[in-house]
């Protein structure tokens, strides 16, 4: 399902909400950033995938970087900091940043290059566990712009 910008803020704000930082996993260039959350009982998470720029905007030193490995590390070490922090907002724009606001700790901000080509078509994604009715919000890049897509669990999924 497309979704605007504003829809898909909304959504990902109402889902993420009073999440916590929980686990950062590394993959070669992919970052996974897990967030736990009490929903109905029972413990969920929700993964934010991405292998694009990202930075926390309460920078120690505010650091200019003129290569994304050693923006990386930086950011790395920044989000390690924020470890059991909770989400209070998520937000979107039509360039495809997302920002995820973790209070006084700060706002994670996902950035794609509209030049960054990706082989399964995502810049950045949310991937909800089975308790929550959406399965991934992706935002994609078509057609020199920037799209967010929602998409539920297949029926009978465990």
């Amino acid at each position: 399902m497309k979704l605007n910008e504003s829809h898909a803020s909304s959504l990902a704000g109402d889902l993420t909400r009073g999440a916590i930082l929980d686990e950062i996993r590394i993959l070669s260039l992919q970052v996974t950033l897990r967030f736990l959350m009490q929903k109905d009982e029972s413990l969920s998470y929700i993964d934010v995938v991405f292998a694009c720029g990202a930075h926390i905007n309460k920078k120690v030193n505010g650091a200019v970087y003129a290569d994304f490995l050693d923006e990386r590390s930086a950011f790395l070490s920044d989000v390690y900091r924020c470890m059991g922090s909770e989400v209070t907002d998520v937000t979107m724009t039509d360039s495809g940043v997302l920002a995820i606001d973790l209070g006084s700790w700060g706002v994670i901000s996902i950035e794609p290059a509209l030049d960054e080509e990706r082989a399964d078509g995502w810049s950045w994604r949310f991937q909800f566990d089975k308790n929550f009715d959406i399965a991934t919000l992706s935002c994609v890049q078509e057609g020199g712009r920037f799209m967010y897509f929602a998409d539920k669990h297949a029926l009978g999924q465990a």
